[in-house]
């Protein structure tokens, strides 16, 4: 009886000791572009920070192609064109490499050069950007051209940045 009482006692230590270092590790903002790999989905190449666009500001976007807003932020970078010229959009989902080319066709997105659509097959970016356990989609990340954070939300409100 003991033997199972101190297994117990183990186990849920390992799991506080391991739920308080999860905790301080993601409650931790990024404010540097972290290191990625991710597949783009029209070539099966990988994908990583050495592909970013050296002088431009980047938009990260965590999506889902089902998700209404998610799609509703394409149309508006559609209208406001010219305002992402400089920018590299990175749109970014664990959804099947399939669904997510029927979104970049249902969407005309290859005829916008500066949107590409990358798979993570590993689902690391919720670690690798730190997003915590509630995700709210869309999640849009905005560097400058120094890959500085200067906006993390949900919002369109990235514009203004």
């Amino acid at each position: 009886m003991k033997k199972i009482t101190k297994k117990r006692g183990l186990v849920a230590f390992g799991l506080l000791v391991g739920s308080i270092i999860g905790y301080f590790y993601f409650s931790k903002p990024i404010d540097q572009i972290p290191p990625f790999k991710y597949i783009e989905i029209t070539g099966k190449t990988h994908f990583t920070n050495k592909n970013l666009a050296r002088g431009s500001k980047k938009i990260f976007i965590y999506f889902s192609p089902t998700c209404e807003s998610c799609g509703g932020l394409i149309e508006y970078f559609r209208v406001n064109n010219n305002k992402f010229i400089d920018s590299q959009i990175l749109m970014v989902s664990t959804r099947p490499i399939t669904s997510l080319q029927e979104f970049m066709i249902e969407n005309n997105i290859a005829e916008m050069k500066n949107i590409t659509i990358l798979h993570d097959s590993t689902r690391k970016f919720v670690e690798d950007f730190r997003l915590g356990s509630f995700i709210k989609l869309p999640t849009i990340f905005v560097f400058d051209t120094n890959n500085t954070l200067i906006y993390k939300g949900d919002e369109t409100d990235f514009i203004k940045q």
